[in-house]
């Protein structure tokens, strides 16, 4: 299943393989930039949403369906069959690969949701990725009102044991795949090239 969305690798690796090869990061504006710079000096995929262009008053957390029509920023349309997917009322938002062009952030923004695609099961991780973003739109986006948000707010879905299984099947793939061997790794090459 994870096989057709491989092509398409999680954020924070396509991320940090980038850096790796010596190619520039891509500059967005303060906002992206700073969520990239969470994703790859914590190793999760993260998603930034303009929370304004919503569709209803609810996320839901799935997994991707057969030609369920998504467009990744930047990218087109795209397969996320097997992937988790995040919806609201209109259809999928956010994927661990890439968020959806229509609720993608831009100059315009005022209202900002991040999510922290955490499926590690490591909430103290995710918890300190998140004090560093709050910290980072604090300090370089003048960002008021802001909440981390842990035990006020945990996922609700009858799939999601399947789904954090699935996620963590694509990292382990990934992870050989990348040859960095984990998250410690990970940083360390980071450190090397000035990141961390």
């Amino acid at each position: 299943m994870w096989e057709g969305s491989l092509a398409h690798r999680p954020a924070a690796e396509a991320l940090i393989r980038r850096v790796l090869q010596g190619k520039a990061l891509y500059q967005i504006d303060t906002l992206v930039d700073l969520i990239n710079l969470a994703s790859m000096r914590y190793g999760y995929s993260i998603g930034g949403f303009d929370a304004d262009k919503f569709v209803g008053d609810t996320l839901t957390l799935g997994i991707g369906r057969h030609d369920e029509p998504y467009e990744g920023i930047g990218r087109g349309m795209i397969n996320i069959e097997g992937l988790p997917v995040y919806r609201d009322a209109e259809g999928g938002v956010g994927t661990p690969t890439s968020d959806h062009e229509r609720t993608k952030i831009t100059l315009e923004t005022t209202h900002l949701l991040v999510l922290i695609n955490g499926y590690d099961g490591n909430e103290e991780q995710v918890m300190e990725n998140a004090r560093f973003i709050q910290q980072c739109l604090e300090r370089y986006c003048s960002c008021e009102g802001l909440r981390v948000l842990s035990e006020e707010l945990r996922v609700k879905s009858e799939e999601f044991d399947l789904i954090a299984g699935l996620t963590r099947d694509l990292l382990r793939k990934t992870r050989r795949r990348f040859r960095l061997g984990g998250r410690n790794e990970g940083q360390a090459a980071m450190r090397d090239e000035g990141l961390r």
